[in-house]
C-alpha cells in the first residue's frame, strides 16, 4: 500500500505515515519493519537522498482489494544493509550509486528505503539495521559481478 507525497521533512513524513495507516488499516498499529519510504528515479540521479516521494505498508497478510495497493516490482535490485542511523543513509546511497557506475548497470526505479530495526526495537545503536533497494537492469551482454 503506498501514497504518493513529496515528504522532506519529520512533520511531512509524520503526517503521511497517520494518513496512511488511516488509511490502510483504520487506525491500527504499524510496526517498524513494515513502513518504508521510496527516494523518485529522478532524485537519485540528482544526488538527492533526502527526499522522498512516497511512503508505503508491507502488510503483515495479504490485502487483496485495497485502492492503496501497489506491488514492489520482481527483478534485479542492488541492496545495501547498513547499521548507522537512519540520518546517514546519504553515505550508503552514495556508495550503492557507485556500484551501479562501476558495474555499468542502469537504474530502472525509484529506490525502497525502509528501517528495519531502530530505537523502537533497541537502544543499542549497533543492532540498528536499515536497507535500501533500487531497481537496476544490466547490458544484456554482461553477467553478474562476482561478490
Amino acid at each position: 500500500m503506498c501514497i504518493r507525497h513529496k515528504i522532506t521533512d519529520r512533520t511531512e513524513l509524520e503526517l503521511s505515515l497517520k494518513e496512511l495507516e488511516k488509511k490502510a488499516f483504520n487506525n491500527s498499529s504499524l510496526f517498524i519493519g513494515m513502513v518504508g519510504l521510496t527516494v523518485s528515479k529522478s532524485a537519485l540521479e540528482n544526488m538527492i537522498f533526502d527526499e522522498y516521494s512516497a511512503i508505503f505498508i508491507l502488510p503483515e497478510e495479504n490485502v487483496e482489494h485495497n485502492p492503496f495497493k501497489k506491488v514492489i516490482g520482481e527483478g534485479e535490485y542492488a541492496c545495501i544493509y547498513y547499521r548507522e542511523s537512519f540520518r546517514q543513509s546519504v553515505k550508503c546511497y552514495k556508495k550503492l550509486l557507485d556500484y551501479i557506475r562501476e558495474n555499468d548497470y542502469v537504474i530502472i526505479g525509484d529506490a525502497v528505503e525502509r528501517v528495519i530495526i531502530d530505537n523502537l526495537v533497541t537502544k543499542n545503536l549497533d543492532k540498528h539495521l536499515s536497507e535500501i533497494q533500487i531497481p537496476i537492469k544490466r547490458p544484456k551482454d554482461r553477467s553478474l559481478p562476482e561478490t
